[in-house]
């Protein structure tokens, strides 16, 4: 039985040789293309966290613009910001984070939008103080 097997390792090792040439790198390729799959998975997961992270960084930035226009132009309880407030405020986030804009591509209107949308927040803040 043992000179059976050693013959037929004979004859079928150059199968099993071509086989393996074959078969291996195939199989690598592959392995490797799952896991790149899987890496894209993680890198665009991160690549949103990073998004996420400049959006709260942009509003943040937005929050503190809109507290220092109206600290340095002055402003009446309740009214609607003058352009020169909001201008300041754009240039304020604009200023400090130049990054958080450029990445997230943010337009002049969407900036003056988003300064706008902490306004009415700021103003109940003041009311709840205030009374």
């Amino acid at each position: 039985m043992n000179i059976f097997l050693s013959n037929l390792w004979l004859i079928l090792e150059p199968f099993v040789e071509t086989f393996t040439m074959i078969v291996g790198p195939a199989l690598a390729a592959w392995l490797a293309t799952r896991m790149v799959l899987f890496l894209k998975i993680d890198n665009e997961a991160r690549k949103l966290q990073v998004e996420q992270q400049l959006r709260d960084a942009l509003h943040k930035s937005a929050t503190n613009a809109i507290h220092m226009a109206l600290t340095k132009w002055g402003h009446p309880a309740g009214a609607v910001p003058s352009a020169d407030v909001i201008a300041n405020a754009v240039n304020y986030v604009r200023t400090n984070n130049p990054d958080a804009v450029a990445r997230l591509n943010v337009s002049q209107t969407a900036l003056e939008d988003i300064i706008l949308s902490k306004v009415p927040p700021l103003f109940a803040g003041q009311q709840k103080g205030g009374g």
